[in-house]
């Protein structure tokens, strides 16, 4: 998920919300398993939801359609970092 924004709702200190775009591995488009593993494709799937769902984070590049993707750098976790183009 990619947040766009983030507010807060009816003075409650617990109703932080924010509205996020979706992003889908490689895996789950048309693509399948001849996708790079660490690609990701944005799609036009929007959400507004509480910053409670949030369960982690993750590093994300943003390459041109022609770079080739790098490797995360040794002191990062491998599953933790992914691209777009």
């Amino acid at each position: 998920m990619q947040i766009m924004r983030i507010w807060h709702q009816d003075g409650n200190p617990d109703s932080w919300w924010f509205h996020g775009r979706r992003l889908i591995p490689s895996a789950q488009t048309i693509l399948q398993e001849l996708g790079h593993s660490q690609e990701l494709f944005m799609t036009s799937v929007c959400q507004n939801l509480r910053i409670a769902c949030l369960r982690r984070t993750l590093d994300v590049k943003v390459v041109g359609s022609q770079e080739d993707f790098t490797e995360p750098p040794d002191d990062r976790d491998p599953s933790l970092f992914f691209f777009v183009r």
